[in-house]
């Protein structure tokens, strides 16, 4: 009988590799059952021993030190004051806003458990916000709404000088209603502004005495309590025993001081920084076999854009601005300058955003359809010289740029820029500029086209660059964007601000007064063994997540 079961079993081994995965099963089942009918079995055959279970994958432990890095030369820890990436990342794991952002980007409660809007009867509008109660700072003391309106009192002293200055810029007031109830006071209605929540909020009686000490140890609500600064040895954290979340994973966290990127780059190298947060668009060096390290690539808050110059009565013309649009290939220049560390956009929204809607796409590279598009726009097309021409003259555009030497990337994406135009038979003229002098030409309207970097926050406010009171610097109206940047700033509920947002898109890509070519991406690098748990890193909080990040043995 054994003999036969093993003359069974090749026949079928057989069968299954030379048939298809649902046949291989049914006869695979057929030798089971055939096989469990058996009752005569001859005791002097060998035994088969069954195969040995495979391991289940390595699980995550918590505890242990987590180490990163941070810039050595830094001016001050204070939250609301720093613009220093490296600290801002760091000082996330101490400090907690009203709101936190999700994976992507959409505002959710944090120190605030709920708000809505009040609209008084004289007609003012205010936002009013929940606190949660028992939510307590590390140095000691109670999260109390006084606290919040000394944070949003300090942003609003501090301007400019300060990050977060412009996710306020629609609230005018904020006052403590109650010990756990804020009121902010706004313009509008607009939802946009909850986005703009998720600021700092420190505590009034240890920030009010220090404020001569810059360096002082920072003091919030976060899931890790800092313990110690030195400029030399860096900050000490401790996992906040007592955070009103779940503990994190990991018992402590040092940040280690670098004095350069590289040299914060070279410790990674050595296994001496368990991860670290870069712009740099050589990371793919780090995903060799020998490092074996993970890379979580996130979308910067910051657009770089082609601008018109709408004194040029040329590219008034809205087919030569389709021309151009067709004729640049963003996905070529995000390759061969950017090294594919940018998420290509043809409208204002980055594509992992939860206000990104996909149906606004418009412009697919083609140099026919360009060369149309110029004819449309009463050019002509000299093939022979390869020119486009107008009124028998060669079309020749001067583009500024800002040529930085410590980040030369504009300046290399100009130039890929440049050559595509050239194959469309327009010259373009490269005026490379140092900060001042570009800052000057953009103001001064001394240009044809320009490379710009737009940098939005966490609401997303494109108004900016369509108001006639602010940077506007290509000088577009248009009262359809005008209505529908209007249209945003009255809604009152996230579903109905999340339609406006998708109605600028659709009005964008239809004017398309200037052209999106990508957002860029940052790069946040990890050792092998350690587990991130799925989290996505977020610019300026590129740890999102981190108290749920484990290692493994």
């Amino acid at each position: 009988m054994l003999n036969a079961l093993k003359t069974l079993m090749n026949n079928i081994r057989s069968y299954i590799s030379s048939k298809r995965p649902w046949r291989a099963m049914a006869a695979m089942m057929i030798a089971l059952s055939l096989t469990a009918g058996c009752v005569a079995v001859d005791e002097s055959a060998q035994v088969i021993q069954a195969p040995t279970p495979t391991p289940s994958a390595v699980q995550p432990i918590a505890g242990g030190t987590l180490k990163l890095g941070m810039d050595q030369n830094i001016t001050t820890l204070h939250p609301l004051k720093t613009k220093n990436r490296s600290v801002m990342n760091a000082l996330s794991l101490v400090f907690e806003g009203l709101v936190r952002l999700d994976d992507t980007g959409k505002p959710i409660a944090a120190l605030a458990e709920k708000w809505e809007l009040q609209e008084g009867e004289d007609g003012s509008l205010a936002w009013v916000f929940t606190l949660r109660q028992g939510v307590s700072f590390h140095q000691g003391g109670e999260l109390k709404a006084a606290d919040v309106v000394y944070s949003f009192n300090a942003i609003k002293a501090l301007g400019e000088g300060s990050y977060w200055s412009a996710g306020l810029s629609g609230a005018t007031a904020c006052e403590a209603v109650d010990d756990y109830t804020v009121k902010i006071h706004v313009q509008t209605p607009s939802y946009a502004i909850i986005g703009g929540m998720n600021f700092p909020v420190i505590p009034q009686s240890y920030y009010a005495q220090r404020e001569s000490d810059p360096l002082c140890l920072p003091n919030g609500t976060g899931a890790y309590v800092c313990q110690s600064y030195a400029q030399q040895e860096g900050m000490k954290l401790a996992a906040n025993e007592s955070w009103w979340r779940p503990r994190a994973k990991f018992d402590a966290v040092e940040v280690l001081p670098y004095a350069t990127q590289e040299d914060m780059h070279k410790a990674f190298e050595l296994g001496q920084l368990d991860c670290i947060d870069t712009d740099s668009v050589l990371t793919g060096q780090y995903q060799s076999a020998s490092l074996r390290a993970g890379a979580k690539e996130y979308t910067a808050h910051t657009l770089d854009a082609l601008i018109f110059n709408y004194q040029n009565t040329l590219v008034q013309n809205e087919a030569f601005r389709a021309g151009i649009a067709y004729a640049i290939d963003a996905k070529n220049i995000a390759n061969t300058t950017y090294q594919n560390h940018a998420l290509i956009t043809e409208g204002l929204i980055p594509q992992d955003s939860w206000l990104y809607s996909n149906q606004h796409k418009a412009f697919e590279h083609s140099k026919e359809v360009a060369l149309a598009q110029f004819q449309a726009a009463g050019l002509s097309y000299d093939a022979q010289t390869q020119t486009l021409r107008q009124g028998g003259l060669p079309v020749s555009l001067t583009l500024l740029v800002c040529d930085d030497i410590s980040n030369p990337y504009m300046r290399y994406a100009a130039e890929t820029l440049q050559d595509q135009l050239a194959q469309v038979g327009i010259t373009v003229v490269l005026d490379l500029q140092g900060a001042d002098g570009y800052d000057k030409k953009l103001k001064e309207h001394t240009y044809d086209l320009a490379m710009v970097r737009y940098t939005v926050g966490a609401t997303m406010d494109w108004s900016f660059a369509f108001d006639t009171e602010s940077p506007n610097y290509c000088g577009y109206r248009s009262a359809t964007i005008s209505q529908a940047l209007e249209d945003i700033a009255q809604q009152r509920d996230e579903k109905g601000y999340k339609q406006a947002v998708s109605q600028l898109e659709q009005c964008f890509v239809y004017e398309f007064p200037f052209i999106s070519l990508f957002y860029r991406t940052n790069t946040l690098l990890t050792q092998e063994k350690l587990y991130t748990n799925d989290t996505a890193p977020l610019d300026l909080n590129s740890y999102h997540g981190m108290d749920k990040w484990m290692r493994t043995p």
